[in-house]
C-alpha cells in the first residue's frame, strides 16, 4: 500500500511538474558547455536547468532562492526574487 501511494505522488509531482515547464523555454542547444539555468515565475526556490533544450524542474535546498544573476541557490535577500 505504501509503495501504491508512494507511486502516486511522485506521478503527480511528475506531471505538475511538467505543467510548469511546458511554459519555459529554453534556448537552442549550442555548443557551449555553459549550463542554462532559468528562474522559475512562480516560485522563488525553484528553477529550470535546460538539458538538450528541454527544461528540467529544480528545487533549491530548504529555505534558499534561486539567484538568476549568480545562477545558484543564494539566501533570499541576496537573490532578490519577485514573482511575476
Amino acid at each position: 500500500m505504501k509503495i501504491l501511494i508512494s507511486s502516486i505522488i511522485f506521478v503527480i509531482i511528475a506531471i505538475t511538474s511538467f505543467a510548469y515547464s511546458a511554459n519555459i523555454k529554453c534556448p537552442e542547444v549550442s555548443e557551449s558547455s555553459e549550463a542554462v539555468l532559468l528562474p522559475n515565475p512562480k516560485n522563488c526556490s525553484q528553477y529550470y536547468h535546460c538539458d538538450a533544450g528541454e527544461p528540467i524542474l529544480k528545487e533549491c535546498p530548504h529555505k534558499l532562492h534561486f539567484n538568476p544573476k549568480l545562477l545558484v541557490c543564494d539566501f533570499p535577500n541576496r537573490a532578490k526574487c519577485k514573482l511575476q
